[in-house]
């Protein structure tokens, strides 16, 4: 009979207590409700468990906080003093987040780095000469320069992809293929399989005063050497990472080159029929590698959109 009694008082007191909650009514916005020194908060733009983590190296012991995650409000239940404290913090944070627009261009070209665009010095500052990283502030005129080399067959647009990130949230940006490779296992079987090998750019920007943005960059080149592979037949990937941290202007443009890929092709010429003849066919079969070399640039644009 005793446990029935207290179900029911457990009942009773959450009904009552939805029913509050409930009938908490249409007070402006972060207006406290005086009778029951209530904070009734609608938010913008923060979700109430943002501003719960905010909040709780400030609350009271005599706080409660309700939550209602569909209308995203909350209910702050405290002292008249702190509730006017927690307002004041509240309009502080729950503002428009800070939006970036990042452009990445990836281009692969056969001549030098310092050729390829020719930047001229008026048009872009040199950050480092050492790790080919190159600052320019007329995105316009980069891109005519860029155009005019593809019209020349020079350089290779590879992939133009665009992102949208917040402040000090990272984005992510791959371009690259899966290689096949045939692997063998202890009893001899054969599977194909694929290995990953890919160019990959994870970007956090971050506002500063005056429109500047920092900018954490951290660039992986993964390429497959073929004419390595260990003992069961699956291939070596070479891999090439940067990570740096600088500081652009908005709308500015970071060219990163020094990354640079290598291939070993093998070219097989030879005269038909009289190549397969016995002895004699090695005469007139010709074979060759061939090496080349190419370098990869990254071209990073990042554009403050809302904030």
């Amino acid at each position: 009979m005793q446990c029935f009694l207290k179900i029911l008082i457990l009942i009773l007191l959450n009904v009552n207590i939805m029913y509050s909650l409930n009938n908490i009514k249409g007070k402006d916005l972060f207006e406290p409700l005086d009778n029951q020194k209530i904070l009734n908060i609608n938010l913008n733009y923060l979700t109430p468990d943002e501003i719960i983590k905010e909040l709780s190296v400030i609350l009271s012991k005599n706080s409660k906080i309700f939550s209602n995650k569909n209308n995203n409000k909350l209910l702050i239940k405290d002292d008249i003093d702190k509730l006017n404290e927690y307002k004041e913090i509240i309009k502080a944070l729950d503002i428009p987040k800070v939006q970036f627009l990042i452009s990445v261009k990836i281009i692969k070209s056969n001549i030098s780095f310092k050729n390829q665009l020719g930047i001229k010095l008026n048009s872009s500052f040199i950050i480092s000469a050492a790790y080919n990283i190159v600052k320019v502030s007329n995105t316009d005129l980069l891109n005519i320069e860029i155009d005019a080399l593809e019209e020349e067959g020079l350089v290779e647009t590879i992939s133009n992809p665009k992102i949208i990130t917040t402040n000090l949230k990272s984005g992510t940006i791959s371009q690259g293929q899966e290689i096949p490779y045939n692997e063998t296992h202890v009893h001899g079987s054969q599977t194909v399989n694929f290995k990953k090998a890919e160019l990959s750019l994870v970007v956090t920007p971050k506002l500063l005063e005056r429109n500047k943005i920092s900018l954490n960059l951290n660039i992986t080149n993964d390429s497959p050497d073929l004419s390595h592979v260990n003992s069961h037949g699956v291939p070596l990937i070479d891999t090439q990472q940067m990570q740096t941290e600088l500081m652009v202007n908005n709308n500015e443009t970071l060219v990163i080159g020094g990354i640079f890929n290598k291939q070993n092709n093998n070219i097989k010429n030879n005269v038909p029929f009289v190549a397969k003849l016995p002895i004699i066919g090695k005469l007139f079969t010709h074979q060759e590698t061939i090496n080349s070399k190419s370098e990869i640039l990254v071209l990073i644009n990042t554009n403050i959109i809302s904030g």
